[in-house]
């Protein structure tokens, strides 16, 4: 599971295109407990979903889910990592009309 642990880093999800993109993030932290959170994207854009780590902070992403919710536009989408300077990819495709792809918290992509 992608694990944050520099004020800089991030997990963001990136579409293509405009369209229905809805995200489901969880995460365990020693800032914050257990925390989630829910963002719906609209537009072709660069999303932060986890992020704003103050120094000492680190976090454990346990489940994510991207799911397009468009009745009829696929949409290529990227989740990536980044630490402010590099960017690794950690799941790229194209979501087809209604379909959805889980990160689970054994780490393995669904």
């Amino acid at each position: 599971m992608p694990f944050l642990s520099l004020t800089t880093d991030k997990i963001q999800v990136v579409t293509g295109s405009s369209g229905t993109i809805k995200v489901h993030v969880s995460w365990t932290g020693n800032d914050s407990g257990d925390k989630d959170a829910d963002y719906l994207i609209s537009t072709a854009a660069t999303t932060d979903i986890v992020s704003g780590l103050q120094l000492g902070a680190q976090r454990n992403v346990k489940y994510l889910s991207v799911r397009n919710d468009h009745a009829s536009t696929s949409n290529v989408t990227t989740v990536q990592h980044t630490d402010g300077t590099n960017i690794i990819p950690l799941w790229k495709g194209t979501l087809l009309a209604q379909e959805c792809v889980i990160l689970r918290e054994d780490g393995v992509w669904k």
